[in-house]
């Protein structure tokens, strides 16, 4: 046996050898010159978001890193606790300037996020789409603003929705709920689509669309005062609870009704509607 012993030591000796040289002759990955900016502008941004709003909480990095990837940021990878985007941050990434040379072309989207507080936006220009989907949101207060990219919710629950004297390339509201009040007061909006919700309050006062579209969508409360629809506004195998107002509405399109029940009558809503909403102003 001990005189095999050298050629084992050499048989060792050359497997080493075979080894080590095989680890240096792989590739080395080295991040490309875009990678390399995108992470440094995350930093940069992290940095500059921590000292306006404070400690984010993980959904809230996430949703930094993508929306300047321009990617869906999915917070469904965390614990519950860690999923909050709170109505602060949400307004800074949003309105503020800094951040905007970061992330103004691409897009805000988020998902199984929970925003337990309200987000209030006051004369802003947002550029980027804004997407909420699988979420949670208290209200959202959108006054004497501007959205460029238009605001999509998705599957999610929300109570208010409010937009005064403010300008929207389309507003959408899929497969979602609304526990209070879907306001559009002073505003103009190109596209009006909601789909696959239920709404407990509608309230359209004063402004102008160019195309409204209700598709199977339960509203317990409706009203349209004077406002304007430049094209077409169509309800398909949609349910008004109480009674429909559209007093002084003027569609300047068709107006397509299909598979849908409500009864038109005006005042319907009620005191009650009209001071809840005279609140929010």
């Amino acid at each position: 046996m001990l005189h095999k012993l050298p050629l084992i030591v050499a048989t060792a000796m050359i497997y080493l050898l075979v080894e080590t040289y095989i680890a240096f002759a792989r590739p080395i990955s080295v991040p490309s010159p875009e990678a390399l900016a995108l992470s440094k502008d995350t930093q940069a941004l992290r940095v500059l978001a921590q000292h306006q709003v404070g400690t984010l909480t993980r959904c809230e990095s996430l949703v930094l890193a993508e929306a300047l990837a321009g990617k869906v940021a999915i917070c469904s990878v965390f614990a519950p606790k860690d999923r909050v985007v709170t109505g602060v941050f949400l307004k800074w990434i949003l309105t503020d300037p800094k951040a905007a040379t970061f992330i103004n072309h691409t897009v805000v989207s988020i998902e199984n996020a929970s925003i337990n507080d309200t987000v209030m936006l006051e004369g802003a220009e947002v550029s980027p789409p804004v997407l909420f989907t699988d979420s949670t949101l208290t209200s959202l207060f959108v006054n004497r603003s501007v959205l460029k990219g238009g605001l999509t919710i998705s599957k999610s629950r929300l109570s208010n929705l409010y937009f005064g004297q403010s300008q929207l390339s389309d507003l959408s509201v899929k497969d979602s709920s609304l526990s209070s009040t879907l306001s559009l007061v002073d505003s103009d909006t190109k596209s009006l689509s909601v789909s696959g919700s239920v709404l407990r309050n509608v309230d359209v006062a004063t402004s102008t669309f160019d195309t409204v579209s209700f598709e199977k969508v339960t509203i317990d409360c409706l009203r349209f005062s004077p406002s304007t629809v430049r094209a077409n506004l169509q309800f398909i195998d949609s349910w008004t609870k109480n009674k429909a107002d559209f007093a002084g509405l003027k569609i300047e399109g068709q107006f397509m009704v299909d598979k849908s029940h409500f009864l038109a009558s005006p005042d319907s809503c009620g005191t009650e509607f009209r001071d809840s909403n005279s609140d929010m102003q």
